[in-house]
Formats: C-alpha cells, sequence, structure tokens
C-alpha cells in the first residue's frame, strides 16, 4: 500500500471567523505613523545637527576670550534660534522624503535639498530675507549648497555602512 500524507483540517478557527483575518491595517495608518516619525525624528536630528554648530562656535568664542579676544554676544539669540530652525526645517525635509534615498542619485538629492535650506538660513542670519540678498549671497548661498548638500549625499549613500 502507497503511503499517503494525513490530511487534517481544522475548522474551529474557521468556523468562528466572522470576517477574514488582515495582516495589517489596511487604512495605512502604520505608513503615516510612519510618515509622523521621520518627520519628528528628522526635526529632531536637524535640532541636534543645529545645537551642535552652536556648541562650537561657543566653544571657539571661549577659547578666543581666553586668548585675550573680544567677543560681542550681542543680538546672539534670535540668530541662534533661527539657525537651529533652519537645521530642524532641514531635517524635516529629510524625513519626508526619506525614501527617496533608496533610490540612485536620491541621497545626494536629498543632501543637497536640505543644504538649500539650512544654507538658506544662515544666509538670511547674514544678509536678511532671500528679497534683499545680493547677487553675492544667492552664489554663496547656491555653491555652498551644492558642496555641503554633496557631501552630506555622500554620507546617507554609505548609511552607515564602513569604507571598504
Amino acid at each position: 500500500m502507497r503511503w499517503r500524507a494525513r490530511t487534517i483540517v481544522q475548522l474551529h478557527g474557521a468556523l468562528r471567523a466572522s470576517r477574514p483575518q488582515l495582516k495589517r491595517d489596511p487604512l495605512g495608518s502604520r505608513d503615516s505613523n510612519t510618515m509622523l516619525q521621520r518627520l519628528g525624528w528628522g526635526a529632531l536630528a536637524g535640532a541636534a545637527v543645529g545645537g551642535l554648530g552652536l556648541f562650537v562656535g561657543l566653544i571657539r568664542a571661549g577659547v578666543a576670550i581666553l586668548g585675550g579676544g573680544r567677543v560681542s554676544f550681542d543680538d546672539f539669540f534670535l540668530p541662534a534660534f533661527f539657525y537651529m530652525l533652519s537645521f530642524a526645517a532641514a531635517g524635516l525635509l529629510l524625513g519626508a522624503a526619506w525614501p527617496l534615498h533608496e533610490r540612485r542619485g536620491g541621497s545626494y538629492l536629498l543632501g543637497v535639498l536640505s543644504a538649500f535650506v539650512f544654507m538658506g538660513g544662515i544666509v538670511t542670519i547674514e544678509d536678511g530675507p532671500p528679497w534683499r540678498w545680493t547677487t553675492d549671497s544667492i552664489v554663496i548661498w547656491a555653491a555652498l549648497s551644492v558642496v555641503f548638500g554633496l557631501a552630506a549625499g555622500h554620507g546617507l549613500s554609505k548609511g552607515g555602512k564602513a569604507a571598504a
């Protein structure tokens, strides 16, 4: 006699079910939570980078003061706040568009777009609102955005991988 696999059909679970079992929420709340998380983490990371930049600047000011130099902190707080805000906005953009980093060249595009945001904030602190920028301000903004953005994009494309 040939061997035959046993057929066991468990009906007790199927009989109780009034609707099919769904593996994920069909309304996409998981995706929207992921987007909100990316936005939050992006803004937080951007603000942290801006805060780190301010911290380095304060250390440099302290070293200058200890060396006998004069450092003025007049009108420090509003530009410092705007500086961190511009980095947070760049992080928000980075978080919103994060899926682009998986595409070819996407990391570089994200880096440059984010750099346009934070460099725009820095140039605005120095030269006022964009409608008052001179040609020099625009060239500096664009050039530094591309340079810093490509460097950031290169870091994003590595994605934490060890250099070979």
